[in-house]
């Protein structure tokens, strides 16, 4: 039995999605013959959104080593990568000098903590492999002329940074996995020296085994009644500026069929839920842009996260699932693959290029809408209007055609495999 030393910063009761791909690889990886030991920092030092119920996911037994997270109150070094990056080190460094890891996997966007690649590669001869989730160097705000997280001053410093450290840790990576496929040609365009067989596209996947617990812990979702007699649709996740285009365009289309047909949209309601990352977020800017459409009677947005196994569990109790799309055509939504498999039908309006859009359609898991690089919002709405009468039908008593067998290489079990296969290349 080989060893992989996963580092995921973030871990159970956390719900941050960094952690989705190693806590899904768990239940799977010793069938492949790869024993997981796992480094992350104290899940009860960080202040973000706690499921205790997440904790019931994780294998009995499994070797899980908690770096000490500096408090949140410090003063000296307020960024949550740099006050963990020392941590993990030390942490690592026992548990490499004790159990002796063939390899070394990282899956987080906490991207400095990746630095610790090619230090460990240097220090132990132990090679590593890098999880790629998102962008570390990116144009994206500067190109679209939008507000980053944390202000220009914090992103800028943290851009300058990754302009440094990211050329370091792609050049002694022995492999990097990717989420979208349109990464591989960004990272190849700023560093030629990477090739193609170094690389390899794996979306996140979905984990029917946290279904088939949903049964057991008797939730009750917090957002709406399932058995009051409307009709539910729900959005879930961060709501973010790049998507204002596929929300407004979805809220014209409503708006201008709702003039002409009142009637059937008495009984829907539209739910927005854990639009923001901040917990104490009191803010609802799509409950404003719902008013500008005369919609504040359907629309109702929750903005704060809930825990993980409560949004599988407002999933269940849904008629339909909204899946809205980034002006970044690289942007590709991890719930895709949960959504999937609640067996809802799900109503997308996404970027052309993105590949969730080729998911969705050979999976037959529900409609999806598309619009290009220069949008025409006339287009987009009158297609959207099209559908809404599929939309205003769908109710979760009808059952959804979804094609398991073309899911399949979505599914947990089948990706860790094919994590498992480039692990043993790199040993």
């Amino acid at each position: 039995m080989r060893k992989v030393l996963l580092i995921s910063p973030y871990f159970p009761p956390l719900i941050y999605p960094d952690l989705h791909r190693v806590r899904m690889m768990l239940p799977y990886l010793p069938s492949n013959r790869w024993e997981p030991l796992v480094l992350s920092l104290d899940p009860y030092g960080d202040q973000g959104i706690k499921d205790d119920l997440l904790i019931q996911t994780i294998p009995p037994n499994l070797k899980v080593e908690f770096a000490t997270f500096v408090p949140w109150h410090s003063k000296l070094v307020k960024s949550r990568p740099w006050r963990a990056i020392g941590m993990l080190a030390h942490a690592g460094n026992q548990i490499i000098e004790r159990e002796k890891p063939d390899l070394i996997y990282f899956s987080t966007t906490m991207f400095s903590v990746m630095s610790l690649g090619p230090y460990w590669l240097k220090r132990y001869d132990t090679p590593y492999i890098v999880d790629w989730q998102d962008p570390w160097v990116s144009d994206y705000y500067s190109r679209t002329h939008t507000k980053p997280p944390g202000g220009h001053l914090k992103y800028g410093i943290s851009q300058l940074l990754g302009q440094y450290l990211e050329p370091r840790v792609l050049r002694y990576t022995s492999h990097i996995i990717t989420v979208s496929p349109s990464y591989p040609s960004m990272l190849q365009n700023r560093y030629p020296w990477l090739k193609d067989n170094q690389f390899t596209v794996l979306p996140f996947g979905g984990s029917s085994y946290d279904f088939e617990r949903l049964a057991d812990l008797a939730i009750t979702n917090p957002v709406f009644d399932p058995n009051d007699g409307l009709i539910h649709w729900v959005y879930l996740g961060r709501f973010v500026e790049g998507m204002h285009y596929a929300l407004a365009s979805l809220f014209a289309a409503i708006e201008e069929h709702r003039q002409h047909e009142p009637e059937q949209w008495h009984g829907i309601r539209l739910h927005f839920i854990g639009t923001h990352y901040d917990v104490n977020a009191k803010d609802s800017p799509i409950q404003n842009l719902a008013s500008t459409y005369n919609l504040s009677d359907i629309v109702r947005e929750h903005p704060q996260r809930i825990p993980y196994m409560t949004a599988l569990q407002t999933m269940s109790d849904s008629d339909g699932i909204i899946i809205l799309g980034s002006d970044d055509q690289g942007y590709t939504p991890s719930k895709l693959y949960p959504c999937i498999l609640s067996q809802r039908s799900i109503f997308a309006v996404m970027h052309e290029n993105s590949s969730i859009v080729n998911i969705i359609k050979a999976t037959n898991s529900g409609h999806v809408i598309t619009f290009d690089d220069e949008p025409d919002p006339n287009s987009l709405v009158t297609q959207i209007k099209k559908y809404l009468p599929l939309f205003l039908s769908q109710s979760k008593s009808q059952p959804i055609n979804t094609d398991w067998e073309k899911f399949n290489p979505y599914t947990a079990e089948y990706l860790t495999q094919q994590h498992t296969n480039i692990f043993n290349q790199y040993i």
